[in-house]
């Protein structure tokens, strides 16, 4: 269990992975911490780290990795403080910190008890849609770890799919109940006027065949933002356009004649805008190349890496004459 020095309980989350809503897990993360005034420690409920632990078979009527294992976070935890279990396809609107002072000591888990009655058939991605009681119930859980000392790995592998999501292991009055808004079936209920939880149970815009799902806007927005500083410019850009002034270089002044500061190399001194006024540097200009077209460059001889180098002449004519007929 985590503390502070002061006794104070960090709150522990833990969202349930698969490989098909990773960008899901990610944006609900992010919305958990873009409105918590709590510090948070997210977890993830992977197969890919549990391979040790979670034995169980994979079952034909579940639709997510995460359908089953999501019982093991009770041992997660070490069965001590409170931890908290989300499906990956939500997304927080709400302080996390409301949620977390709920907790009641008198329950070993809290939970929505929504009345979800479906008829069977296929959700996203052609995944089965299986009805049975208290369906959903098991998608938000608040656990009081130590009063959830059945949720043994041998249990959680062994134990029948209702038996888990019917919490046949608890006695009825250890499930607490927690407001509606902390877990609201989008495309199921109608949306309440401050959802603090928007749950996609039937698909979200991250798949492609759940694009009009409703709410949908929220979803991306969420992910729009957490690429936000990609969205804006690195440097404001100036009124002027200015070029590095090093090593002989010159910058245009503006209309006053002045010269603004350059980012990298620092203020720059005031020129006077008429060039013929500027100081005599003692710069020879460059020559302008020739186009006579009766010359052409000498070949310049070659060294080769060899022991044997070609003698090379004392000195080499600038160019030879052509006849040009």
């Amino acid at each position: 269990m985590t503390h502070t020095p002061a006794g104070f309980e960090i709150p522990r989350v833990f969202i349930g992975y698969d490989p098909r809503e990773r960008v899901a897990v990610n944006v609900l993360a992010d919305s958990f911490q873009a409105r918590s005034s709590l510090p948070l420690l997210i977890g993830q409920v992977r197969l890919d780290q549990l391979v040790e632990v979670y034995q169980r078979e994979r079952d034909p009527r579940q639709s997510t990795d995460f359908s089953f294992s999501r019982f093991l976070v009770p041992w997660l935890a070490g069965y001590q403080g409170w931890a908290l279990f989300i499906d990956a396809d939500m997304l927080c609107l709400a302080d996390l910190a409301e949620l977390w002072a709920l907790r009641d000591e008198r329950c070993a888990v809290q939970l929505v008890k929504h009345q979800h009655v479906c008829a069977e058939g296929l959700k996203f991605q052609g995944m089965p849609q299986t009805p049975y009681g208290r369906k959903n119930w098991s998608s938000v859980m608040l656990f009081n770890c130590a009063r959830c000392a059945a949720l043994t790995p041998a249990f959680v592998n062994t134990a029948s799919g209702l038996e888990l999501h019917q919490f046949h292991w608890l006695a009825d009055e250890q499930i607490g109940a927690l407001p509606p808004e902390w877990n609201v079936l989008v495309g199921v209920q109608p949306l309440p006027a401050a959802p603090k939880i928007l749950h996609y149970t039937l698909g979200g815009p991250w798949f492609d065949d759940c694009l009009t799902m409703p709410s949908s806007d929220q979803w991306l927005a969420a992910r729009s933002a957490m690429n936000e500083p990609l969205h804006q410019p690195m440097i404001e850009p100036l009124a002027v356009p200015l070029a590095p002034v090093a090593a002989g270089l010159a910058q245009e002044p503006d209309s006053t004649g002045a010269r603004v500061a350059d980012p990298v190399f620092g203020p720059l001194r005031a020129l006077d805008p008429d060039p013929a006024s500027a100081p005599d540097l003692g710069l020879v200009p460059e020559p302008a190349p020739v186009s006579d077209p009766a010359f052409v460059p000498a070949p310049v001889p070659v060294r080769h890496p060899t022991s044997e180098l070609a003698p090379v002449p004392e000195s080499v004519p600038e160019s030879v004459p052509v006849s040009v007929s």
